[in-house]
């Protein structure tokens, strides 16, 4: 999907979460070329989702998706776009995630770790209770 500028109101936000590193862009402009980088360079690697509606009323619509970066790399987020009263996207927010393994994986388990040690610490206490 090519994301361009008439489809956001002059005003809109957009959040990516990527990994936890957030970034917000305001107005159609800076949306536009936020999303000409990010699509440009999974362009340059591989990068392909499918994605399916999760939910949708009047106003919003929230998605998510699963697929590959680089080919080989798993990877999936969700999304959430809120429409003003004309039609116009005002809020999009895409939280991404580049690296998913099965918690079991010792290599998920380190990235946990070393990411947020009081969380990795905390589910490892309540497993095993």
């Amino acid at each position: 999907t090519i994301i361009t500028r008439r489809k956001f109101d002059p005003e809109a936000t957009l959040e990516l979460v990527t990994d936890g590193a957030v970034e917000l862009h305001r107005g159609a402009q800076a949306i536009a070329d936020a999303w000409s980088t990010v699509l440009g360079a999974g362009a340059r690697h591989g990068f392909a989702v499918r994605k399916e509606i999760v939910a949708v009323d009047d106003a919003t619509i929230v998605n998510r998706w699963e697929g590959t970066f680089g080919k080989r790399q798993p990877c999936r987020g969700i999304e959430s776009w809120r429409f003003g009263e004309d039609g116009l996207v005002v809020e999009h927010r895409a939280e991404t995630f580049l690296t998913v393994r099965p918690a079991h994986e010792l290599r998920a388990q380190l990235r946990l770790l070393f990411g947020a040690p009081r969380v990795a610490l905390a589910f490892a206490r309540a497993r095993r209770r």
